[in-house]
């Protein structure tokens, strides 16, 4: 696991990241919609292609949500996280990742 954060809307939806290793060469987003008794993949588009680290969330709106894997893959959902759009500006690497409202 590499982090893990819950939508901020109260309503009991987390998300987690994971891969295999720094910076890793695969990876994955898990979603759980209650509380983290159960986990299902989330569905990101394509193949990661290394450990999927970080995410960012805002209670200014909780159905934006980012995503992104430790080599530059950025990915976005408008839906509180139900479905996925990979962004198509790639990063060298990325260490963090926030969102903060106007």
């Amino acid at each position: 696991m590499r982090s893990i954060v819950e939508r901020p809307d109260g309503k009991g939806v987390i998300f987690m990241t994971n891969g295999d290793g720094p910076p890793g060469s695969r990876g994955r987003l898990w979603r759980s919609r209650d509380c983290g008794a159960h986990w299902e993949d989330a569905g990101l588009p394509g193949e990661l292609e290394s450990s999927c680290y970080w995410l960012a969330v805002n209670a200014a709106d909780p159905n934006l949500i980012f995503a992104a894997a430790t080599l530059g893959q950025l990915y976005r959902s408008t839906d509180g996280g139900e479905s996925w759009t990979a962004l198509k500006r790639r990063l060298g690497e990325i260490r963090a990742l926030a969102w903060l409202p106007d």
